[in-house]
């Protein structure tokens, strides 16, 4: 089975060659502006911002991401989920979206990008984490997919693809839902850009 990197930040070799070691097909890079090739990898654009207005005049071939902090990033449904193939959360997202937020969130049929270090970050903090637990709930009821990623700057840390399901698995999320994350929802992302990729 093959991976998807739904959020690199470097096209470095080192990392590029670690991730075609570990078995992913696609990454989703930062900053990039057309698809392209390394090896056997793919690489699709993406653009990542805290304001819809910026995705909005974002090129079309770019996978465009709303960083969410608090449940003031989500207040305009309509126009988010017109221009916003995903949605992103930070470590303060983590610990902050309430119950209704996180309804919010599936309401919009967005997947939701969790992302590896927002979840470290947030865990760092010894508080409740109470976003994350509402949305590994809506998980589990399949409210809200969501999406798994390492977003690797540098070489160590590109990760496993086991490694990371086994993270979810800790956190609950098992099975399918736990495999998900990493090929079939960033997949449906990339099919609603336009790009028709089989992993």
């Amino acid at each position: 089975m093959k991976f998807i990197e739904f959020c690199l930040m470097s096209l470095d070799k080192p990392i590029l060659g670690n991730l075609s070691k570990y078995n992913y097909k696609v990454a989703i890079v930062e900053g990039i502006k057309k698809l392209s090739r390394a090896n056997d990898l793919i690489l699709i654009p993406r653009i990542t911002r805290t304001n819809i207005e910026d995705l909005k005049v974002a090129p079309k071939n770019m996978v465009k991401v709303l960083k969410v902090r608090s449940n003031d990033d989500i207040k305009d449904p309509i126009r988010l989920r017109r221009i916003a193939h995903a949605i992103s959360l930070t470590s303060e997202a983590l610990l902050r979206l309430g119950r209704k937020s996180v309804e919010k969130l599936y309401n919009f049929d967005i997947p939701v990008e969790l992302p590896l270090k927002s979840l470290l970050d947030a865990m760092e903090s010894q508080k409740y984490l109470k976003g994350l637990v509402n949305i590994i709930k809506a998980v589990l009821r399949k409210n809200l997919e969501i999406i798994f990623t390492a977003c690797p700057s540098k070489p160590n840390e590109v990760i496993h693809p086991v490694m990371l399901i086994s993270i979810l698995e800790e956190l609950g999320i098992t099975g399918t839902y736990a495999l998900k994350p990493l090929t079939l929802t960033p997949l449906r992302v990339l099919r609603s850009v336009g790009y028709v990729i089989h992993v």
